[in-house]
């Protein structure tokens, strides 16, 4: 993840309190560095991070390396997916902007 990303994350975690939220989905997190981000800073949270199943792929090693694997899942799905059984209560959609 690049500089960039590190303090977006940063400023948007500053930004919003999510103190009562207890999970948390993160569509399209990638290999979930936001909400490693996220979970570290809310103990009581768990998490899912969703994203196609290749790029989730890489979500383990990642949210080991954060010390969140305990609370954060990972769910590969496909674009024709609509359900699973790791359901959030508060989904957060990141979207890249450039310009």
């Amino acid at each position: 993840m690049g500089y960039l990303a590190r303090q977006l994350h940063a400023a948007a975690i500053e930004s919003y309190d999510l103190s009562d939220v207890r999970r948390l989905g993160d569509v399209g997190g990638g290999h979930g560095h936001l909400v490693s981000t996220i979970v570290r800073r809310y103990p009581g949270m768990s998490a899912v991070v969703f994203d196609q199943p290749h790029v989730v792929a890489g979500a383990e090693a990642v949210l080991a390396e954060a010390g969140v694997g305990d609370r954060v899942e990972s769910a590969g799905l496909r674009h024709s997916e609509t359900r699973t059984t790791s359901s959030p209560t508060s989904v957060i959609v990141a979207i890249p902007v450039s310009g």
